[in-house]
């Protein structure tokens, strides 16, 4: 099991992250339960900190856990991942090609 370090008091496994979300130089992380921790680190520091092959990019703004995304939806010529409980977080179409063959 991969722990996370989030802060120096705060570390939790790496299953319990749905996905992470950024807001400028803050950064959602929303939990398995529904929780969310706020952090003002930017994603791209939170994405130096989790296991590789586990989560992946999907745009500036998301990372996700491989283990929760159900499906890869087209919309309106935008795409989405569809993630357990039924959120859709966008992909970039830069990062189109890659996120769909990881998956």
């Amino acid at each position: 099991m991969d722990l996370l370090t989030l802060t120096a008091r705060i570390q939790l496994p790496s299953s319990e992250v749905v996905y992470c979300e950024s807001s400028r130089n803050y950064t959602f992380i929303h939990l398995r339960c529904g929780k969310r921790i706020l952090l003002s680190k930017t994603l791209g520091c939170i994405a130096l900190g989790l296991p590789k092959g586990s989560f992946i990019r999907l745009s500036r703004s998301h990372i996700v856990n491989l283990n929760y995304l159900n499906s890869i939806v087209e919309r309106d010529e935008n795409y989405y991942a569809r993630i357990a409980g039924g959120t859709r977080l966008p992909i970039s179409r830069r990062r189109l090609k890659y996120v769909t063959s990881q998956c």
